[in-house]
């Protein structure tokens, strides 16, 4: 076993760096300030989180990008005034969550700790603790 490790340290290019977390990418304009509720809820739920600022602007397809790099599968999108969570699996335009950022700061929280909770595959809760099932978005006509 010490074997493999030592032959890992001197491959580093075997060795697959990048942990375990929910993506949250956000767009150049979000401030962190504006995050703070959704990464403490992720927090709280003790999954970690990587927050990487990007250039698209829609906050499904941010989602869905996250999604598709996280190692856990699940993917935060901010953009402009809302907010949007997938897997990995589910299409662009239809998130598993969307929400509007910076409503309040339960409703923020609660979007974070729902993130966390889709990996943890427990009961989603509302912002006063009440579990909960958010529904998808509806499809547009």
């Amino acid at each position: 076993m010490a074997e493999d490790i030592l032959v890992q340290a001197q491959v580093p290019h075997l060795v697959d760096t990048k942990l375990p977390a929910v993506e949250v990418y956000a767009h150049q304009s979000i401030q962190d300030h504006q995050l703070t509720e959704i990464l403490l809820g992720v927090e709280e739920e003790s999954i970690p989180y990587v927050v990487t600022k990007r250039t698209e602007s829609s906050p499904k397809e941010l989602a869905q990008r996250a999604a598709i790099v996280s190692r856990l599968g699940v993917g935060i999108g901010v953009s402009s005034d809302h907010v949007a969570i997938t897997t990995e699996k589910l299409p662009v335009d239809q998130p598993y969550i969307e929400g509007e950022l910076n409503r309040n700061h339960a409703v923020d929280r609660a979007l974070g700790q729902a993130a966390a909770r889709i990996v943890k595959r427990m009961p989603l809760t509302g912002p006063s603790g009440e579990s909960i099932l958010f529904a998808p978005a509806a499809p547009e006509i």
